[in-house]
């Protein structure tokens, strides 16, 4: 999964400290996951190899957490 951030104005956005994404009711408890990472100088995340399912999206700044409840990622991940 790959994601883009930008401003409202449509600026790359790179001030945040980190992008976590979770599973959401994984089948097993082996298939939980949680993932982080951070921006590059785009403001682009990347998440490889996703299982197919549900997740949801965390996007932490020093003010403020966007939430993105549920991201249904296909097969090709």
């Amino acid at each position: 999964m790959r994601g883009e951030l930008r401003t409202e104005e449509g600026l790359h956005f790179t001030q945040v400290e980190r992008v976590v994404l979770r599973a959401i009711d994984p089948p097993t408890p082996e298939e939980a996951v949680e993932l982080t990472t951070t921006l590059d100088a785009d403001g682009m995340f990347v998440f490889r190899r996703l299982e197919a399912g549900v997740y949801a999206l965390q996007v932490f700044t020093a003010d403020e957490e966007i939430l993105i409840r549920a991201l249904q990622v296909g097969e090709d991940g």
